[in-house]
């Protein structure tokens, strides 16, 4: 029973472990997710159009903004935010992952980025503490032996999250349009 336990306990410490690790690009160091997606069938102006739709509802905030190249562009930029559930990051609330979502479509397929990415939260003494997704920095509190639990729950937390928007557009992206309403 007790080596079944140890077992279990190192498949699940090594599973977090993996699940933790974010995405980094290798030319620049940063943090990226990046993809691309096919539509088959879809023309450049219809694969923007629906993108652009998409950025404007869904990453909405009054302090997003979304730059837009005019009608002839092949790129959308938008900057987000997405509030993170307050039980995934120890000792902090009002958790806040802010990001910049590019997208760029061509006929067929597009491609899509989410970078720049900071973290904001109020901490247990209602301070608040900011951070880069690189170089993760814990609040003093962490230092010592919580640091590692907190730079874990980060990035699994932003994992967790940024994988529910990229499915979310992916589906949106592949939906057909229904125009009898």
């Amino acid at each position: 029973m007790k080596s079944k336990l140890i077992v279990l306990i190192v498949i699940i410490t090594i599973a977090s472990k993996a699940i933790a690790q974010l995405p980094i690009d290798d030319e620049t160091g940063k943090v990226v997710f990046t993809d691309v997606v096919e539509l088959d069938g879809m023309t450049k102006d219809e694969i923007y159009q629906k993108a652009k739709y998409w950025v404007i509802t869904t990453l909405k905030s009054g302090d997003n903004m979304v730059e837009l190249d005019g009608t002839n562009s092949d790129q959308i930029i938008g900057t987000g935010n997405i509030s993170l559930p307050d039980e995934s990051i120890s000792f902090c609330s009002n958790v806040v992952l802010n990001f910049k979502f590019i997208v760029k479509c061509k006929d067929n397929r597009l491609k899509y980025n989410i970078e720049n990415f900071n973290l904001s939260c109020i901490l247990s003494n209602n301070s608040l503490h900011s951070t880069g997704i690189e170089n993760i920095t814990p609040p003093k509190q962490f230092y010592n032996k919580n640091k590692p639990k907190f730079i874990t729950e980060v990035k699994m937390s932003v994992n967790i999250s940024i994988g529910q928007l990229v499915n979310n557009f992916k589906a949106s992206m592949t939906k057909k349009d229904e125009d009898d309403w």
